[in-house]
């Protein structure tokens, strides 16, 4: 998701771009040209930042997090309990087994379709991210650990 999409569902999360321009104290037009950035405009991190706030949604934070390379992972997901963790990577390996269940299909015939293509991209993102997750979640719980060098033994 780049940060067009991603304002393009806030502003749906927030009501339609009337509410959402309201909320800004914007015009309609005004938040349409600085979405589109037109004639150099574009919407400030303050701006974003208050239509994930009135939406709950992270949108932006996730685009740019993706442009950048990364995934966004929210704090309320660094503390899960080990029940919540073992869910996760049970989600992890349903969306390996959807990316290797995907290859599998492109191979057997031979060729790669555009269709087969855009599936193969959505699961690599999909165990990107929840790869990711899983990595922030181990480094934070054992980040006391990480520091003081008591890495365990091998």
């Amino acid at each position: 998701m780049n940060k067009r999409e991603a304002g393009l569902r806030l502003i749906n999360e927030a009501g339609g771009m009337a509410a959402a321009a309201l909320a800004l104290g914007l015009t309609q037009e005004g938040l349409r040209n600085r979405l589109y950035e037109k004639r150099g405009q574009a919407l400030s991190h303050a701006q974003w930042m208050e239509l994930q706030a009135l939406t709950g949604k992270a949108y932006y934070a996730e685009a740019v997090a993706a442009e950048s390379g990364g995934s966004f992972v929210p704090h309320a997901v660094l503390s899960l309990s080990e029940a919540e963790m073992q869910q996760r990577l049970a989600e992890f390996m349903s969306e390996s087994g959807h990316f290797v269940t995907d290859v599998i299909g492109a191979l057997a015939d031979g060729v790669l379709t555009g269709k087969e293509l855009t599936a193969l991209e959505s699961d690599r993102d999909a165990v990107h991210a929840e790869v990711d997750v899983i990595f922030s979640i181990l480094k934070k719980r054992f980040i006391e650990q990480i520091k003081g060098g008591k890495h365990g033994k091998s």
